[in-house]
C-alpha cells in the first residue's frame, strides 16, 4: 500500500479492500446474489473475474452470473487503446466526425470477442457501407408500384424471410454480428440490383415485408 492512500485497521494490519472484492460487493448490494450477464474485457477473465466468482459464490452459495461476456480490445495502430499509451479517445470524440449509427456499424462489424483495429480507413468504409444501406431503403420506399406479383418479387420476399432467419441464427450463436451483417448486405445487394438494374416494380406486400424486416433489424441491433 502506497503512503498517503486510505486504509482501515484490521486484525492483519493496515489495509483496504481491493477491486476484486469491491466488484463483488457492488453486485451484491445493487443487483443481488445472481445477475444475468456479467461483462468485461478479455484481460479480466483472470484473475479479476475468477476472484469475483470465488468470493461471491463462497459467500452466497449461488453463482454470481448466468453468463460472462468477454469483449476484445479496440486497438489503435495495432496497439491496445489505453490512457497510459496516450492513444485514448471516447465515442463522443468520434461522434463529432461520424454519425453514431456509423460508429455502431463499425463496432458490430467485428465479433464482440475479437479485437477491432480503429483507423480512419475502417471508419470511412463503415460510413460508405452504411450509406449504401440507407440509399437502398430510400429506393425501396420510392420505387414504382405494380398491380400484381411477379416471380422475381416472390423470390425477393422469400429471400427476405430467409435472411431474417439466418440473422436470428447468427445472433443466437454467441452474437455473431459479422455473419448477421453479411446476410443483410447480401440481401440488400440483390434488392438493389432488382430495382435499379432490372427495373423491378414492387407492390405493397413486398414493401410491407421489407420494412417489417428493417424494423426487425432495428430491434435486434
Amino acid at each position: 500500500m502506497k503512503e498517503g492512500e486510505p486504509f482501515w485497521e484490521s486484525p492483519w494490519g493496515e489495509g483496504r479492500p481491493g477491486w476484486h472484492i469491491e466488484c463483488s460487493a457492488m453486485i451484491l448490494n445493487f443487483l443481488g446474489e445472481t445477475i444475468d450477464i456479467h461483462g468485461g474485457g478479455q484481460d479480466l477473465k483472470f484473475p479479476h473475474h475468477r476472484n469475483e466468482i470465488a468470493q461471491s459464490e463462497s459467500y452466497t452459495g449461488k453463482k454470481i452470473a448466468n453468463y460472462f461476456l468477454h469483449n476484445g480490445y479496440v486497438n489503435v495502430k495495432d496497439e491496445k487503446m489505453s490512457k497510459s499509451l496516450g492513444n485514448f479517445f471516447t465515442v463522443a470524440d468520434i461522434a463529432k466526425q461520424y454519425d453514431p449509427m456509423i460508429i455502431r456499424w463499425y463496432l458490430i462489424s467485428s465479433h464482440y470477442r475479437s479485437s477491432n483495429n480503429y483507423t480512419i480507413e475502417s471508419m470511412e468504409q463503415a460510413k460508405n457501407t452504411y450509406n449504401r444501406l440507407i440509399n437502398t431503403i430510400k429506393k425501396v420506399n420510392d420505387a414504382e408500384f405494380a398491380e400484381s406479383k411477379s416471380k422475381q418479387l416472390n423470390d425477393l420476399i422469400a429471400k427476405i424471410e430467409n435472411a431474417e432467419n439466418k440473422i436470428i441464427d447468427a445472433m443466437e450463436d454467441d452474437f455473431d454480428t459479422p455473419v448477421a451483417l453479411a446476410e443483410l448486405l447480401t440481401l440488400f445487394r440483390e434488392i438493389n440490383k432488382a430495382i435499379l438494374q432490372d427495373g423491378l416494380k414492387i407492390n405493397q406486400e413486398f414493401k410491407d415485408r421489407f420494412f417489417k424486416f428493417i424494423e426487425f433489424n432495428e430491434k435486434i441491433s
